[in-house]
């Protein structure tokens, strides 16, 4: 099969970039030259969670790449040649795998946090107008729960037969709304160079988190940079693919 250039160079820029993948594993796991490709992803893929739905893409290319290897019976004869798509998936996956993205930058930006004292009425106002589901709240520098949506639908339900007006929300403060979120363990704190593909762990084994915060360390006394809600991860999802 003759090739143009840019074909084959295509073939030579998917070989190198599976490569890296392949050395990357290898290394990680420990693993010897005698260990299959596939066998790499599966034992790297059964340890985080993260990379689930992706096991399949990566045996297509480790499939493509046996036919661009061993089929191939001249110099630059390649019998086929990987798509720019291809290509451009082979290389994600090898950025994600040796630069993994961290929280920070992907998740920073400035976070709304409550104080105990403010009313119900307020915290109606910041969704309406923000579209804010979660709200850290804070006494002084001291962190004392993350209020979401799910914990006022929860506190409403109960109270549902007083007919609570608006007036009567001015009145109401966050800190009894509080004990309807310590039931569930909704958020956790993370340091800043923690990999975004940990966080989406962190998710996947705990249905009741709403939201992890992130500090420089992750300890509750810093100061918040940035915050990824299950909706951020889910968003994150779908942008990657």
């Amino acid at each position: 099969m003759q090739l143009s250039q840019e074909e084959q160079t295509r073939c030579q820029t998917f070989l190198s970039t599976f490569n890296d993948i392949e050395a990357y594993l290898r290394q990680t796991l420990k693993e010897n030259e005698q260990t299959e490709f596939k066998r790499l992803i599966d034992q790297y893929i059964d340890r985080r969670k993260a990379w689930r739905s992706d096991r399949q893409k990566l045996r297509n290319l480790a499939d493509l790449r046996n036919i661009l290897v061993h089929q191939t019976t001249e110099p630059s004869q390649y019998p086929a040649v990987p798509s720019e798509r291809t290509i451009k998936q082979v290389k994600q996956f090898r950025d994600r795998l040796i630069n993994p993205l961290k929280v920070i930058p992907t998740f920073q930006r400035e976070v709304e946090t409550l104080t105990p004292e403010r009313p119900l009425a307020w915290v109606f106002q910041r969704i309406n107008a923000c579209d804010y589901s979660q709200f850290p709240v804070y006494e002084g520098d001291r962190f004392i729960g993350l209020l979401t949506e799910n914990g006022i639908t929860r506190w409403l339900a109960r109270h549902t037969v007083t007919n609570l007006t608006l007036i009567e929300f001015e009145e109401i403060l966050i800190t009894k709304l509080l004990p309807e979120e310590e039931i569930r363990t909704n958020c956790s704190f993370i340091a800043r160079d923690i990999s975004v593909d940990e966080v989406i762990e962190q998710f996947s084994d705990n249905l009741f988190l709403e939201a992890v915060l992130i500090t420089q360390n992750g300890k509750k006394s810093e100061k918040l940079l940035g915050i990824a809600t299950r909706w951020d991860i889910l968003k994150y999802l779908q942008d990657r693919e």
